[in-house]
């Protein structure tokens, strides 16, 4: 299993219509080629508060992303993402139950369904299913690639979000300072922002 380091960050989209400005701006200041195309994505996320790793339900699949390791400067080790098919098998379905542990003890039956799943995320505490919609470029340089995107949470202001990723530390290390987005953008993963969006105040709509 190959693991990559990433560095994100959100900062609130003051222009819901400038994410190809702003992606040809960085593409200026980096010297690669802009992007032609946005990928338009709608994800449904679970997440409870405590919870490290990414899951998202996307296209009929459980996506999964595991955080690995931290270093310096808000960057985390984060494994390839995991693509799994329901009925989820015996193992995908035991590390789901020690993620998303019921409020009361159930029976450790297989997930059989994206609809058994959703079931069971109303059995935990607090955790929640989220709807999230992105419109995002990339921007490829090498060793490393650089992500723009629109975020939407039901209920909640558009966000632009800032991710750098690569299988080398100082590659994205250097495209984090080149871009100077850490003066532009809060440094923090996916589930930490739907646990301080969504989970731990109890607002914003849940799917």
């Amino acid at each position: 299993m190959r693991a990559a380091w990433e560095w994100r960050g959100f900062a609130r989209a003051l222009n819901a219509g400038a994410l190809e400005s702003v992606t040809a701006d960085l593409a200026g200041r980096l010297n690669v080629a802009r992007p032609t195309r946005a990928l338009d994505e709608d994800d449904l996320y679970l997440a409870r508060p405590g919870l490290r790793h990414n899951l998202k339900l996307r296209a009929g699949q459980l996506e999964v992303k595991r955080r690995l390791d931290e270093a310096g400067g808000a960057v985390s080790l984060w494994a390839d993402k995991e693509l799994w098919s329901f009925p989820l098998a015996a193992e995908a379905s035991r590390a789901l139950r020690s993620w998303l542990p019921p409020r009361t003890p159930a029976t450790e039956e297989d997930i059989a369904s994206e609809a058994a799943l959703l079931d069971r995320v109303q059995t935990c505490e607090q955790a929640r299913a989220v709807r999230v919609r992105k419109r995002r470029l990339r921007l490829d340089l090498g060793a490393a690639r650089l992500e723009i995107a629109d975020v939407a949470i039901p209920g909640r202001p558009l966000l632009r979000s800032f991710c750098v990723d690569g299988y080398e530390l100082e590659a994205v290390r250097d495209v984090v300072a080149r871009s100077a987005l850490e003066g532009h953008a809060a440094a923090l993963g996916y589930p930490e922002l739907i646990q301080a969006l969504v989970l731990l105040d109890g607002d914003g709509e849940a799917a």
